[in-house]
């Protein structure tokens, strides 16, 4: 068994400036631009320098979200997995994403959005009830042989972060 870390991240505050713009291509407001450097610069006072896979949703402001962080930790943003899933899918998608992580990754930052991150937020152990801000980060741990074996119910919530409480 091996220690293995996932990070939920809701993606930061986008714009809604253009009402006919397709929800899939909103950009991040300058808030969001902000937040999303702020919280790469927490994670990387424990996270840099550690095997870390991002998997992102396609839409934008979760791409823009998940570039920033990765810019943070000092992850190539070529590296960065793009999933359908987390944007077409349900919160089974959310763990499902992990299921084809290579075994040398410790760290896997999962980038997505509300509702189906509060309802991921309820599968953890102890489960999260309350709101997922946008850029909030919820980050837990859990022992197993690898990746394809990964459940909500292993996933130990060890903390939580959202940008207005720093």
């Amino acid at each position: 068994m091996s220690i293995k870390n996932v990070i939920y991240i809701r993606h930061a505050k986008s714009s809604w400036d253009d009402p006919y713009l397709d929800d899939m291509d909103r950009p991040l407001n300058e808030r969001g631009k902000k937040d999303a450097v702020k919280m790469g610069q927490v994670l990387r006072k424990d996270w840099v320098n550690r095997n870390i896979q991002l998997i992102s949703s396609p839409a934008l402001r979760a791409q823009k979200t998940c570039m920033t962080i990765a810019r943070e930790l000092d992850v190539k943003e070529e590296s960065i997995i793009t999933d359908d899933a987390l944007y077409f899918g349900n919160g089974f998608s959310y763990i499902e994403t992990l299921h084809n992580l290579p075994q040398s990754i410790d760290v896997c930052i999962v980038v997505g959005h509300n509702p189906t991150l509060e309802w991921v937020a309820g599968q953890l152990n102890p489960p999260y009830f309350g709101p997922v801000p946008t850029c909030a980060v919820l980050i837990t741990t859990a022992s197993f042989q690898d990746w394809s074996h990964a459940q909500f119910d292993q996933l130990k919530l060890i903390q939580k972060i959202i940008p207005k409480e720093l």
